[in-house]
């Protein structure tokens, strides 16, 4: 009979384990098995579509690749999990303005990171608030962000990392919509399994160049999910935003 040198399990990929063991069995067992490797999509990527239906249509080809690239690094089982850069959150937002006469909005955010290749993580968002700006007296539609960044783990309490997201933002009443870029600085620090701070700057060029400066704090009261609250400040737009969510850490 023939025989096959076993793989080392901590060296090894998943894959090759079980295409080692697969081409062990005899022929008639190869076939009765032949689907034992077949890859299906983990059940919790359907989440991410449900949510972007029941959005607004607004920059629907931005939802798109969104949730089609979460799904495609969801499903890798080589992936390694990221407290700071995996999970998904579905908050409550509101945008307050300090422009006189300009009422704030109530909106509905969705956030997603997923981390990949070790140093590297995509993230998105997508607001659907109605907020009225500054600028052309404009009125917000809604407003998609996604985005490439890479991160380092300086121990295992603190992350810093960088990032450039592409902002697109729908203005209702026929205006033409804006685009522009985010590039961004920030840090993670978890003192403890429960706890999650986060700090970034950076300078968007939506409706013209602003600095913009985001707080976060996460408490965790289960290894998968926690509550978020986040405070994200574009200071020439006089914008302030609050969120208070739901966060699903996808990979614990």
């Amino acid at each position: 009979p023939r025989r096959f040198p076993l793989p080392n399990p901590k060296n090894s990929h998943p894959f090759q384990v079980g295409f080692l063991c697969l081409a062990a069995r005899r022929p008639d067992e190869q076939r009765q098995h032949k689907t034992i490797n077949s890859l299906q999509p983990l059940p919790h990527t359907h989440y991410f579509a449900i949510l972007a239906r029941k959005m607004t249509p607004g920059s629907q080809h931005v939802k798109n690749r969104l949730t089609l690239a979460l799904s495609l690094i969801l499903i890798s089982t080589s992936a390694i999990a990221d407290k700071h850069f995996d999970y998904a959150d579905l908050a409550y937002s509101r945008q307050n303005t300090d422009w006189h006469n300009f009422g704030d909005s109530e909106a509905t955010t969705l956030k997603a990171s997923v981390s990949f290749l070790k140093y590297l993580h995509l993230r998105g968002r997508y607001n659907n608030g109605g907020v009225q700006l500054p600028a052309r007296n404009a009125r917000q539609d809604s407003w998609s962000v996604i985005g490439l960044g890479a991160h380092y783990p300086v121990n295992d309490a603190l992350s810093v990392y960088i990032g450039n997201d592409h902002n697109e933002l729908k203005l209702q009443h026929g205006l033409p919509t804006e685009r522009g870029w985010y590039p961004h600085i920030g840090a993670r620090y978890s003192p403890s399994d429960k706890w999650q701070f986060a700090l970034e700057a950076g300078e968007v060029d939506v409706l013209f160049r602003d600095t913009t400066f985001l707080v976060e704090t996460v408490y965790s009261f289960h290894p998968s999910f926690g509550l978020s609250a986040t405070l994200r400040d574009y200071d020439d737009l006089d914008l302030t935003e609050y969120e208070i969510g739901l966060r699903w850490f996808f990979r614990n």
